[in-house]
């Protein structure tokens, strides 16, 4: 279950492998169920991760199949964007390609979160590698980075590079861009998982340095970092302040936990009562939680994958 993209508070799409379906909350949330109609072909799709829903369009962020004459260790130069038309009641239709030859590091670093910024872009992160990259990837300078662009991807730009593999993207209320970015052996020194507020023309140092070694080419350190088996492959986050919390994320990861951060005039910073970790569990599965998602009615959504036998999707109530 990579991603959940709600359309409102009853309707969405959820991605799975090689598809995209539509959902419809059924009943009370608390006795609901999904209904789910599978709405693209499995042609349509090949490695769905990031959704985002804007402006009449489902934009995909499709990682694609694995190439099996990709130069070195390369996963695949075939990642692309999507853009299909959004009908009323879920419909796909008019599918283009916007971005296509999209270099994919590894197959779990490749094409992942989209999210709408306040200034009308689109915003992706691609995942990077610490492999090196034979001469001649086309835009190979694309990995490890965030792009913007407009609704048609005529104007590509690199917003933040030296990420290692964010996920998941969220635009705060301030207009701030959050992600988490998972941890990892770099050139130098180890990369820990990190909470990390993305900002325009920003270098994270990836592949180059880990995170806690002098810094000759990261610009902006993180606002938390942490290490630890229950919070390592942090994927999904969700803002505290879309469930009207206080100032806080919540990020999925091997359990779902809670960060706490406060802010002044030099910035964001971690605040608040904190285990060893610096982060609070706030729901515990087995498997990695690569969606978290605020509902329009306050519930928070969270899909588990991986290590079990069967993906799972819960509706939580935070504020209770």
């Amino acid at each position: 279950m990579p991603r959940l993209e709600f359309l409102s508070e009853r309707t969405g799409f959820i991605g799975f492998s090689n598809w995209i379906s539509y959902f419809r909350i059924v009943g009370e949330l608390e006795s609901s169920r999904l209904e789910l109609t599978t709405v693209t072909a499995s042609g349509d799709v090949a490695n769905p991760r990031g959704m985002l829903a804007a402006g009449g369009y489902l934009f995909v962020a499709d990682q694609g199949d694995r190439q099996d004459d990709a130069p070195g260790d390369m996963f695949s130069l075939d990642g692309s964007l999507l853009r299909f038309r959004l009908g009323d009641d879920g419909e796909l239709t008019d599918r283009e390609v916007l971005i296509g030859q999209i270099p994919v590091g590894t197959e779990l670093h490749g094409t992942n979160g989209l999210a709408l910024g306040p200034d009308g872009l689109v915003y992706l992160s691609l995942g990077g590698t610490i492999s090196e990259v034979p001469d001649g990837v086309p835009n190979e300078e694309w990995l490890g980075t965030v792009l913007r662009f407009d609704f048609d991807a005529e104007n590509i730009e690199i917003y933040a590079s030296g990420i290692r593999n964010i996920y998941d993207l969220e635009f705060d209320d301030a207009g701030r861009l959050w992600g988490v970015d998972n941890d990892g052996p770099t050139w130098r020194g180890f990369r820990a998982e990190e909470v990390v507020q993305i900002k325009e023309g920003a270098n994270y140092g990836y592949p180059n340095e880990g995170t806690h070694v002098p810094h000759e080419i990261r610009t902006d350190p993180p606002v938390w970092s942490y290490s630890g088996e229950d919070v390592e492959g942090s994927a999904g986050i969700e803002l505290a302040e879309k469930l009207g919390l206080n100032k806080g994320v919540f990020i999925g990861s091997r359990v779902l936990h809670f960060f706490r951060y406060d802010e002044d005039e030099r910035g964001v910073f971690a605040a608040g009562d904190f285990d060893f970790q610096g982060t609070e569990v706030v729901f515990s599965r087995q498997g990695y939680f690569t969606v978290v998602e605020a509902s329009e009615d306050d519930y928070l959504f969270v899909g588990v994958s991986g290590l079990s036998l069967n993906s799972a999707l819960y509706v939580l109530d935070i504020t209770d």
